[in-house]
């Protein structure tokens, strides 16, 4: 887009995020993977009670209006527009920190919008090959799949880059990253381009083989661990320890920064209308995100541009390596 710099993903200097962990408010357990914002309709309902009417020809009719016909079966409403998240959070935290933009993109858009989650970024993936949904909110370099693989459009990109780093307990004293040997490190889910950040760091650190790599669920989750003491360290993008609302300033050190990223952008399948496309666009470009939506949640978006992707190709390919891998082995 015009006017908006390209960004890098490299490694780089960038103000730490050095905020403590405090346990108190931490949300409950979360939903089940794939959890959604609405509930589904009780089946054992059937048709309101309007419907019912409409549909057996008993609802009164207005002066000048055409008789309903016999046996004319009731308009339905519009079916929710469904849109996937990146897991980063567990589905419970993510589903809540992401509530303001659905509810915005239901009044822009008119029409319910359902959000929900997977279980891994592997499903996610799966899920846009596949084109389960219309829309889907995906990390840069898994973005780079869906366009460059599969045909996927480039909705709309983050203008937000977040510094992608290791954080330790100020308390334990790791100072430098080679005493970090024997100990472990927390990471989100393998296809995270957080976690293939720390494996490249590893590597440029002679530590590989020499640190545990744990891989959690979540980054709320890898949070609690560090907190109590299961891990050492955490890799982890400032965006997503921002939307993480218990984490608090002062005892975390950054060991290592580990890269640069624009937080997650959306894209939609190949199958979905122009229109739809230019409208869902319009209506993210529109959202102002509330003081609750610190980190990456609130990013602003802007139109994307034809190259935006191109800096991720290289953790696209390795991503790749990865699920074909888990092909084969299924």
């Amino acid at each position: 887009m015009t006017g908006v710099r390209r960004p890098g993903i490299g490694s780089g200097s960038a103000r730490a995020f050095a905020q403590p962990l405090a346990l108190d408010g931490l949300a409950p357990g979360g939903t089940s993977a794939g959890s959604r914002t609405r509930p589904k309709a009780d089946p054992g309902t059937g048709l309101s009670r309007r419907r019912a009417l409409a549909a057996a020809g008993m609802l009164c009719t207005c002066p000048g209006l055409p008789l309903a016909q016999p046996g004319a079966a009731a308009p339905l409403r519009e079916a929710p527009l469904r849109v996937a998240l990146v897991p980063y959070l567990s589905p419970r935290a993510m589903l809540g920190q992401f509530e303001p933009l659905r509810v915005h993109l239901e009044s822009a858009l008119g029409r319910a919008v359902e959000f929900h989650t997977a279980p891994s970024f592997a499903a996610l993936i799966e899920g846009v090959r596949r084109r389960e949904q219309p829309f889907t909110l995906l990390p840069m370099h898994l973005a780079r799949i869906a366009v460059a693989d599969w045909g996927a459009t480039l909705v709309v990109r983050s203008t937000r880059e977040s510094p992608v780093q290791l954080l330790t307990p100020r308390s334990l004293g790791l100072t430098r990253p080679e005493a970090l040997r024997g100990h472990t490190v927390a990471a989100i889910d393998p296809l995270s381009i957080t976690a293939l950040m720390l494996r490249r760091w590893l590597r440029e650190q002679g530590l590989d083989g020499s640190v545990r790599v744990l891989h959690l669920p979540s980054a709320n989750a890898a949070a609690k661990a560090l907190a109590l003491g299961e891990v050492q360290a955490m890799s982890v993008a400032q965006g997503q320890a921002l939307d993480i609302p218990w984490v608090r300033p002062d005892a975390l050190e950054v060991l290592g920064h580990l890269g640069q990223v624009l937080t997650p952008c959306f894209v939609a399948h190949p199958e979905v209308p122009a229109a739809e496309v230019l409208a869902f666009r319009r209506a993210v470009l529109d959202f102002s995100a509330p003081a609750s939506m610190r980190g990456a949640s609130g990013a602003a978006f802007v139109e994307p541009g034809a190259r935006d992707l191109e800096p991720y190709e290289p953790f696209a390919e390795q991503a790749r390596r990865m699920l074909d891998e888990s092909a084969r082995r299924r």
